[in-house]
């Protein structure tokens, strides 16, 4: 299994089964809810109340949290998957957080975009 990042604005890297993991999603996509960023974190860093080195850790544990879930769902789905959001660049988002998590758990290949 493969597990790919990508921009909402970069429909070409978009593989296989995609999935937004955005807490809006544009083009009627399935979601990914247990990937999502916590309402509060997101927030916090959109308006700067936190920096980047400060959102990462509470994502994570957002993610651990909800490890059992997010387990389940990717085994469901027995496919590549394209994790999505609005990030343009995955320098500085949650997908590639989401991805390298997946990986650490799932032992799967990552792309990221």
């Amino acid at each position: 299994m493969n597990i790919y990042t990508a921009s909402h604005f970069h429909p070409k890297h978009h593989k296989a089964a995609v999935f937004s993991i955005s807490r809006t999603q544009p083009f009627h996509l399935p979601e990914f809810r247990p990937l999502f960023p916590p309402e509060e974190l997101l927030h916090d860093y959109k308006y700067n109340k936190i920096d980047w080195q400060q959102y990462q850790p509470i994502y994570l544990k957002h993610l651990q949290d909800n490890q059992e879930e997010i387990i389940r769902i990717i085994k469901s789905l027995n496919n590549d998957i394209t994790l999505c959001c609005w990030e343009k660049s995955p320098i500085q988002c949650h997908r590639s957080l989401a991805a390298k998590f997946i990986q650490s758990i799932l032992n799967c290949d990552i792309i990221i975009r």
